[in-house]
């Protein structure tokens, strides 16, 4: 079945299957435990410079989900590789929401990226 979420803002309204989702992450994580590359897309044509890139909404919400479960799961490589790929599509729809992210994992590199971002884009985060 089809759930839709909306993760923290109008921008990021989901369509999941559960069952796969969570295989999803899994063949994420241990794709970078065997290859130290963090690849969101089954494209054999990628490469290296697009692996970081996030092409879809979807894409965006598996992202916080897999930095959320290398956290947990203290992978700092694979936490690094994924606050890198955030830090590339902070805008001003999602910084706020990317900080409160940044806040509730205790990641200060993003942390501290989305505040300078909030700061010097005041007049236009909403």
């Amino acid at each position: 079945f089809c759930c839709v979420f909306v993760l923290h803002g109008p921008c990021y309204a989901v369509c999941r299957h559960y069952p796969l989702r969570r295989q999803r992450q899994m063949c994420i994580r241990d794709r970078y435990l065997y290859t130290d590359c963090l690849l969101l897309q089954d494209d054999p044509e990628l490469v290296e410079s697009d692996l970081l890139v996030v092409r879809s909404d979807c894409e965006m919400a598996q992202l916080i989900e897999v930095l959320e479960a290398a956290s947990m799961l203290c992978l700092d490589g694979m936490v690094g590789m994924c606050i890198t790929a955030l830090i590339r599509h902070v805008d001003a729809g999602n910084a706020v929401q990317f900080l409160g992210l940044g806040c509730s994992l205790c990641h200060e590199r993003l942390l501290n990226y989305c505040v300078e971002f909030v700061v010097s884009h005041f007049w236009d985060v909403g």
